[in-house]
């Protein structure tokens, strides 16, 4: 496996980060242009570390921590995360993005590291394991299936507007508001 060489991330860097989180999670595609102006408006009193992981030239790895200021956090909590391109996925170079930047975390003053996972991403949560983390909470994440739910999601509307239109309540849009 070739080394993996760690570049801070600057903002211009946003919309490879985006390509790079989308890479390794196309379900969750991010958008370029919401990447950087997330990253151009942090967050008051919140420090972030970003990085693009690189081996032999070719950027694989968006990696980064986040907290808030540590005065409001008792226990220094600091949220990290890897996302690695899946056309490069393994096991071992998992465990070298994850262990790099719970390490970059920890030298920031961290005394408590979060980490995020899809239920679907096994060798994410199987590297987690690997390096001590433990499961704390697991949150459900599904996909509309419109064609089984579809009729009875529109009936369900339909009812919802009617009881609305019974107390009076309209929606209108914006052009056809009088209010000056």
């Amino acid at each position: 496996m070739a080394e993996v060489a760690y570049r801070p991330a600057e903002l211009d860097d946003a919309a490879l980060a985006a390509d790079l989180m989308t890479a390794a999670y196309p379900a969750l595609a991010q958008d370029p242009v919401m990447t950087r102006y997330r990253w151009a408006q942090p967050r008051r009193d919140y420090h972030y570390g970003r990085f693009i992981g690189e081996q032999s030239g070719r950027p694989i790895a968006y990696v980064g921590w986040i907290h808030g200021p540590w005065e409001k956090l008792p226990d220094r909590h600091c949220e990290v995360g890897v996302w690695l391109d899946r056309e490069v996925l393994d096991h071992e170079l998992l465990k070298t993005l994850w262990s790099w930047i719970g390490d970059q975390a920890e030298a920031e003053g961290s005394g408590q590291l979060l980490a995020y996972a899809g239920e679907d991403e096994h060798e994410m949560l199987d590297v987690l394991v690997t390096l001590g983390y433990e499961r704390d909470r697991v949150e459900k994440v599904w996909e509309l299936d419109l064609r089984a739910h579809g009729a009875g999601l529109l009936a369900q509307s339909k009812d919802a507007r009617d009881r609305m239109a019974g107390d009076g309540i309209r929606f209108g849009t914006v052009a056809e508001s009088r209010d000056p």
